[in-house]
């Protein structure tokens, strides 16, 4: 995300500085084991593209899991829609992240 722009329902952070300084008071704290017991979930992949520009979009659900009391619970889910561009050496690098979350 170093270079990418962050679209949210209510931010747009670009660079990789202020993506991370807006997700770290999100971040669970992480347990005596030193991890943060969470699980992210991608599926109904769907990769569209190269346009006419170049630029691959890719769409994803996710599910955000965290270890509570009795199991696992759901804390966040959604979607992504990815803005790829071609990067070095053959490699893609994310243009736009959109996050659209569940209402």
């Amino acid at each position: 995300m170093e270079h990418a722009t962050v679209v949210l329902p209510t931010a747009r952070l670009t660079g990789g500085r202020a993506v991370r300084e807006a997700y770290a008071p999100l971040l669970r704290q992480p347990g005596p084991d030193g991890r943060r017991h969470t699980k992210h979930h991608l599926t109904n992949v769907v990769v569209s593209g190269p346009d006419a520009d170049g630029l691959v979009t890719l769409e994803a659900y996710y599910l955000v899991l965290e270890a509570g009391e009795d199991g696992p619970r759901t804390t966040k889910s959604g979607r992504f829609r990815d803005l790829l561009e071609p990067g070095e050496s053959g490699s893609w690098r994310i243009r736009e992240h959109h996050g659209l979350p569940d209402l």
